[in-house]
């Protein structure tokens, strides 16, 4: 039996749902996507217990939550070094797809097709687009930099008025 740890974390954008296994932070997603969250969890860790045991990976998510959403630069390059272990799971292309957006810059953005070119699939931007759109782990691997063709809004499973607040926030 796998055993996972969770945790509430209050954001300015809503209450946030941080679940973390031995390896890392498993899910980051906001609360009221809780039938994703729990489809998740029955699809890769099928027989796990919880727990709200804080360990070092949820403590270093709400540091790095709180230091963003202070948009303290200091505090957040700082924090950068602190990023928690990821507990991806998914596909090889689906974890290549997340690790390429963690290197979409705070403050820029990337088009589906893209993030696809960047990830090694230059005509893989609908592909992209639902890998995306499955990201576990919210603003830390920050999927609302990626706007659609012609660098328009497109969906946010989070909802679109977070992601505008989102990129809002980062061009401050």
């Amino acid at each position: 039996m796998i055993h996972l740890s969770q945790t509430l974390i209050e954001t300015p954008l809503g209450d946030m749902k941080a679940i973390a296994s031995k390896q890392g932070l498993f899910i980051l997603s906001f609360q009221e996507e809780q039938s994703w969250i729990e489809e998740r969890i029955n699809r890769f860790y099928p027989n796990s217990s919880f727990s709200s045991k804080y360990n070092d990976t949820l403590e270093s998510t709400c540091k790095w939550l709180t230091y963003y959403f202070e948009n303290d630069s200091k505090k957040q390059k700082e924090s950068l070094s602190r990023v928690p272990p990821f507990d991806l799971q998914g596909t090889s292309f689906s974890t290549k797809v997340w690790h390429t957006l963690c290197c979409v810059a705070k403050g820029t953005t990337l088009t589906y097709g893209e993030l696809a070119n960047r990830a090694g699939s230059p005509k893989g931007a609908r592909a992209v687009g639902q890998i995306v759109g499955n990201n576990p782990i919210a603003i830390l691997i920050p999927c609302h930099r990626i706007l659609g063709a012609n660098n328009k809004l497109t969906g946010f499973r989070s909802g679109l008025d977070r992601k505008i607040w989102l990129l809002n926030h980062e061009a401050a």
